[in-house]
């Protein structure tokens, strides 16, 4: 029953999937797969309150529930709740079983709440320390230091050293913050060569429902310039037809949304594009969670010209907690709610966010980011020196 309600949720029904757990738990109010459905149909329905008792209630049933305390970490890190966020992340890492993941959120709870840096190294060195994933969650700090220099190394070494890896799931998630990379670099002809590469070899790689590597590509492609607007939009078209599709069951509507039409979004028309496909996919709600999806979105607004619907958005983005997952997403969005605080007249506003942008990527001459933000800075006269 818990599995028809995710079913429903991922086309997009999210009021079927609440009635279905509701439902069964009118059965069997004790079993907490129920409450976890129903929290995140609750969440989607933007009922934040409700999905944080539903989690909470599954929590009560059961001492080592940890999809609810996942959930619950989930959630509240969405919510720039980070402090919330860490007491959840700890808790799942005194269980006798952990995972990698949770020290991640762990660590990237730590700096959401204003911790050091060195902490959340730390946090996971020593709580995740024997996971072949070490290196990347390393690299991923160099990037929030603005070592950008050794981030490129260490994604070169995690590239060579997964070249025979099986599963598209691991090339993709060294592909995509190389990617992300290479464009903040300005190396746009590099980008969209790795990008062609990935293309070239994922058909040798087991595939994963869960990975939109393919779409990561192609999109990859067109914002550095490898595809046309219109050769874009009919490999689009394409995929949705296909991966899109079996995505959608093992995710959700919206999420396909987001990777192919939001994040694609480089100009007015791209956003345009975006508005016009959204009701094709479902509603968009007020809080999306984490920092990629609405980064994302608040962009696409901003292109679109609504600065206004943008700001939620991007203030989410830059509140959220899974700051060691994205690093570039949450130095990005700093950028994007500092454009969309300046042309709405909040000049201070934009000065803290472009701010945090050049404290970041600001020793990096070669960071794009960093040098828009510096001449923004500059016009606005925030500061007499420059972070």
């Amino acid at each position: 029953m818990t599995g028809l309600a995710h079913v429903y949720a991922a086309k997009g029904d999210t009021a079927k999937a609440l009635e279905t757990t509701d439902d069964y738990l009118r059965h069997d109010p004790s079993l907490g797969l129920a409450w976890v459905e129903k929290g995140i149909a609750l969440h989607n329905l933007d009922d934040v309150d409700g999905a944080r008792d539903s989690f909470k209630e599954c929590v009560r049933l059961s001492a080592y529930a940890d999809r609810c305390l996942e959930r619950l970490m989930i959630l509240e890190g969405a919510l720039g709740r980070c402090t919330d966020a860490e007491r959840y992340a700890r808790t799942l890492m005194s269980f006798p079983s952990t995972r990698r993941w949770w020290a991640v959120r762990l660590a990237g709870a730590i700096l959401g709440r204003g911790g050091s840096i060195e902490s959340a190294r730390e946090a996971v060195k020593h709580l995740g320390a024997k996971s072949p994933i070490e290196p990347e969650n390393g690299t991923r700090f160099h990037v929030l230091e603005g070592a950008l220099s050794e981030a490129e190394r260490g994604f070169d070494e995690m590239a060579r050293a997964s070249v025979n890896a099986k599963y598209e799931d691991v090339h993709a998630s060294i592909a995509e913050p190389s990617f992300n990379l290479a464009m903040e670099l300005g190396e746009l002809p590099h980008a969209v060569r790795m990008a062609s590469e990935y293309l070239a070899k994922r058909e040798a790689w087991i595939p994963v429902p869960t990975v939109e590597g393919e779409m990561l590509a192609l999109r990859v492609q067109y914002l550095a310039g490898g595809l046309s607007r219109e050769a874009f939009a009919k490999r689009r078209e394409d995929w949705l037809g296909g991966q899109g599709k079996t995505l959608e069951m093992s995710t959700d509507k919206m999420y396909v949304w987001t990777v192919a039409y939001a994040q694609a979004s480089k100009t007015p028309e791209d956003a345009q594009d975006a508005l016009r496909a959204l009701p094709r996919f479902g509603t968009l709600g007020a809080n999306v969670g984490g920092v990629a999806a609405p980064n994302a979105i608040g962009h696409m607004y901003s292109l679109a010209g609504d600065d206004e619907r943008a700001l939620p958005y991007l203030r989410d983005a830059t509140a959220a907690c899974d700051i060691v997952d994205n690093p570039f997403e949450h130095t990005w969005a700093h950028l994007h709610l500092g454009t969309a605080l300046e042309r709405t007249g909040d000049t201070p506003g934009a000065c803290t966010a472009y701010g945090v942008v050049l404290k970041r990527w600001g020793k990096e001459p070669r960071s794009v980011s960093a040098n828009a933000a510096r001449a923004r800075y500059r016009a606005l006269r925030c500061s007499t020196t420059l972070p």
